[in-house]
């Protein structure tokens, strides 16, 4: 039963009824509408901190970016760095916030950044795009000084105070606490700090901060494995060591240490797995000076806790017989900067050879050992022989003051012996043995064979990969054997290729993989999404389904003629999908999840769009591909070798040089050929026999090896390169003669040596002809009708088909070890080696006794260093300019 108010017009009632709907209507539409158009009310901000950084500093380079309503907001890129700066690591996220009553689209990300160049250097900004529509972004400038010249940095608050609920953070140690001296161990511990019971903390290798101010030695094997759990305001906390050096100052004044940085992955009981940046804190270290008042004997690198003392291993002796003098200093400190005092020259004695020993030792993390200089004396009359005494000065930091150790002169007696009138004799053995090792190597040089008169400037072994007839020879056969082999599955594989014409398009497949999508949660939504990319790529592309991923795909569709700029938003795409898959916020996975579909379905409609119009397939590609390698074989091919213009007078005059046994000045124009033509063999060996004629045995060892390489086999090339490693060998041995030590001559380049020897066309040519021959046995096997010629084509296809795999085998086996083992030439005298790619890195004790002309491997470079490997297992590093490398394009500097 209804009730009618007397006063009610029904009529009016009814008539408004329409216009309030449609106000209502216009209020939802706004609501929606508006806040999409709202692209003002965008907020984006670049930004640096701090703008005033030393070289080696690190600052973080910010982005931040606040769009109001449903705008989608995406950063394309990195901010361009140049060579001033070295980006580091990456962090950020996009995730949707309510502020009053508003919602926003917050981006923002974090680059971590160290600066390499002093200067004044502006640092473009990324890409910014909303809702598909890029942003003008300022540059910013960073101010980069010389390291010390910096403004002082305010020191950060230690992380257990600013945040007491981290996970994780890194604190360290330093000791001494007082101010250290120059050359005084400081021993610097980094630790890793993680909540016991909230998460697992697991650190990758920490970027290490430069410590170029100081002599380092690394005690990180000291203070591994050790864990503590330590209680910290109220919180149970587990320390691990990260890194622990011991640092020696080399100067005085203020040193700043910048930050230790390590990525670490944090995993727990009911917390999503993540990765995180820990950074420790910057360290100012004030280092003193040594006081003024220092010995005469004082040497600058004699600081630590010593004991000094010399000894002799008897008091009685003939004359003639060898004694051994020992001068030794041992305890703590920095063992390898110590200087110990040299025994002068004695009456009635001669030295006969040195030799230096140092035993380095870390006890407790102090750093210290023992270095002892053996002299090895001949006793030349009869008498007292008196060792006097010797005086070592060192600065004691712990007593803060100098001290100084003088040893007892050691009277040893002499006695006449068997050898008295030899050694009465005034001559010395030494200039007989001088003119000795001369004839020798006089008697070696003359052996040399002759420089060639007749000169090729090219090599006459091209590889192979570059004369297309290898190529026809090698694949007329393997076609022909394909043939006969997949004859029968190829003509039902043409049939399955007609009943594949009819199958559905894939790009009306993607599309329905998104629709399906649709339906589903927000994880199988972005998986659904995927899925979409992966099926239109693979078939329309030709990409493997495992080659989808941001950082291949888009150079592969590039390669296919898609657009720069869509090829980059695809691998957007998929860098989108990763990052929303792993997003812990639920509701912020499914607003992504919901645009990325969107996104994709842009992406596979404009890809479509370019495919119909550029008709991109993987075919034509491969086609492209076919017609370009056709034309690269052809450009490759081997040019005539024939010495044009200046370079014929150049020759001509070498060769006059070389036949007038004028060989510096041959040598010199050698040199100018080879820098045209630095992989010609004769050019080479030209310049390798005159460099040895002229004494320079580094360089002529490094070209006759490089010749050797380029022409192996060649019996003068090989002639003349073992000559000079005989002479090499013999430098060795002499050198090593004034010590008492063993001298280690091999080179432990076996397998390098036995790979180059063999011709790289021996294996090319034997695969050649095996495929011809497993042709001809399938042809008798498939074909024939007698039954002995196809038992005797199936046993030659057999045999073929074996040796292909061995000389495959052999082939990959010789490639190998040329391409991965780097040898070099000592080129400089007095090589220094040390432990490490510095020059504050300690000394390294190696038997093998450098001189110019060893070969050896080169195990890593970094920086303008080297390591090389010696054949007991031991390596070092040198500077390479010490070093020529044997397998460089560059041409023999003299």
């Amino acid at each position: 039963m209804s009730i009618r108010h007397p006063n009610m017009n029904t009529p009016k009632a009814s008539s408004l009824r329409p216009l309030v709907q449609a106000a209502t209507l216009l209020v939802l539409i706004a609501l929606v509408a508006l806040p999409s158009l709202a692209f003002a009310q965008t907020d984006v901000r670049t930004s640096v901190s701090p703008r005033e950084v030393e070289v080696g500093q690190l600052f973080d380079y910010n982005v931040n970016a606040q769009v109001e309503g449903n705008q989608r907001v995406r950063l394309l890129g990195r901010p361009k760095l140049g060579r001033a700066f070295q980006l580091l690591g990456t962090s950020g996220t996009t995730h949707p916030v309510v502020q009053g009553g508003k919602m926003f689209n917050v981006l923002s990300y974090t680059f971590k950044v160290r600066a390499l160049t002093p200067g004044k250097h502006t640092i473009e900004p990324p890409v910014i795009r909303v809702n598909g529509k890029p942003l003008d972004l300022r540059p910013v400038t960073v101010q980069v000084h010389q390291r010390g010249k910096g403004p002082k940095q305010q020191p950060q608050r230690n992380p257990r105070e600013k945040e007491e609920d981290r996970v994780a953070f890194i604190d360290h140690e330093l000791e001494p606490t007082h101010k250290p001296y120059v050359g005084e161990q400081v021993t610097l511990a980094y630790y890793l700090y993680a909540q016991a019971f909230r998460a697992n903390v697991e650190p990758a290798p920490p970027d290490e901060p430069s410590l170029d101010d100081f002599w380092i030695e690394d005690l990180s094997e000291q203070f591994s494995g050790r864990r503590q759990t330590l209680r910290i305001n109220g919180k149970v906390m587990e320390r691990a060591n990260l890194r622990a050096y011991a640092l020696f100052p080399l100067r005085a004044g203020t040193t700043r240490i910048e930050p230790l940085e390590v990525d670490v992955r944090v995993r727990g009981f009911l917390r999503q797995p993540g990765h995180s940046r820990l950074e420790s804190e910057a360290i100012e270290l004030d280092v003193q000076p040594l006081p003024p008042d220092a010995p005469d004997s004082f040497y600058e690198g004699n600081i630590g806790q010593w004991r000094f003392e010399v000894t002799t291993d008897r008091t009685r002796a003939k004359m003639g017989q060898p004694l051994r003098i020992r001068v030794t200093v041992r305890g703590d400190g920095q063992i390898r900067r110590t200087a110990l005092p040299e025994l002068p020259a004695i009456e009635g004695a001669r030295v006969a050879g040195t030799d230096e020993k140092l035993d380095r030792s870390i006890d407790r993390g102090i750093v210290g050992g023992t270095k002892t200089v053996e002299y090895t004396l001949v006793p030349t009359r009869e008498g007292t022989l008196t060792i006097p005494s010797l005086e070592f000065s060192y600065f004691d930091p712990k007593q803060e003051k100098y001290e100084t150790i003088d040893t007892q002169p050691i009277e040893i007696e002499i006695r006449g012996g068997s050898l008295a009138l030899d050694h009465q004799a005034p001559p010395t053995p030494e200039p007989d043995d001088k003119r000795e090792e001369a004839d020798v190597l006089e008697a070696l040089v003359a052996k040399l064979d002759a420089p060639r008169a007749d000169v090729a400037l090219t090599s006459s072994k091209e590889p192979l990969s570059r004369n297309p007839l290898f190529w026809a020879l090698l694949a007329l056969p393997g076609l022909g054997v394909l043939a006969l082999w997949l004859a029968g599955p190829l003509s039902k594989l043409a049939s399955k290729q007609r009943s594949k014409r009819k199958r559905a398009n894939p790009y009306k497949t993607a599309l329905a993989k998104l629709a399906e999508a649709d339906k589903k949660p927000p994880a199988d939504k972005l998986d659904g999404v995927r899925a979409a990319v992966t099926i239109y790529v693979t078939d329309r592309a030709g990409v493997r389904a495992g080659a989808v991923s941001e950082s291949t795909l888009p150079e592969h569709l590039e390669g296919l003629g898609v657009s720069s700029a869509l090829a980059e938003r695809v691998g957007e795409l998929l860098r989108g999908l990763d990052e929303a898959r792993y997003s812990p916020d639920q509701t912020a996975k499914a607003a992504r999840a919901d645009e990325l579909r969107d996104e994709c379905e842009a992406c596979l409609r404009e890809l479509e769009g370019e495919r119909r119009a550029k008709k991109w397939s993987a075919q034509s590609a491969a086609a492209v591909l076919l017609a370009l390698s056709v034309g690269a074989a052809g450009m490759l091919a081997p040019a005539d070798a024939v010495a044009q213009g200046d370079e014929t007078k150049l020759v001509e005059r070498a060769v006059q040089a070389q036949q007038q046994n004028q060989w510096e000045q041959a040598a010199d124009f050698w040199g100018e050929v080879n820098a045209a033509h630095p992989h010609a063999p004769d050019v080479l060996y030209n310049l390798g026999t005159a460099l040895a004629h002229t004494g320079d045995y580094g360089l002529a060892r490094l070209a006759l090896e490089r010749a050797a390489l380029h022409d192996p086999g060649d019996e003068k090339i090989e002639k003349n390169r073992d000559l000079v490693h005989q002479i090499v060998r013999l430098s060795q041995i002499e050198r090593a003669s004034g010590t008492v030590r063993e001298n280690t001559t091999s080179e432990g380049l076996f397998w390098w040596r036995l790979a180059t020897s063999v011709s790289p066309h021996f294996f090319p040519w034997l695969l050649v002809g095996f495929t011809w021959l497993l042709l001809l046995g399938s042809l008798a096997r498939r074909r024939s009708s007698n039954v002995a010629l196809r038992d005797a084509g199936l046993a030659i296809a057999s045999i073929s088909a074996l040796a292909i795999v061995l000389v495959v085998g052999g082939w990959v086996a010789r490639d190998y070890v040329v391409n991965d083992v780097h040898p070099a030439v000592v080129v400089a005298d007095g090589t220094q080696l040390r432990e490490g790619p510095s020059e504050h890195a300690g000394l390294a004790s190696i038997d093998t006794v450098l001189v110019p002309g060893v070969l050896l491997p080169v195990e890593d470079k970094r920086d303008g260093w080297v390591e090389l490997g010696f054949a007991d297992g031991s390596t070092a590093w040198t500077s390479s300019d010490n070093v020529a490398m044997v397998d460089s394009n560059e041409a023999i500097r003299d």
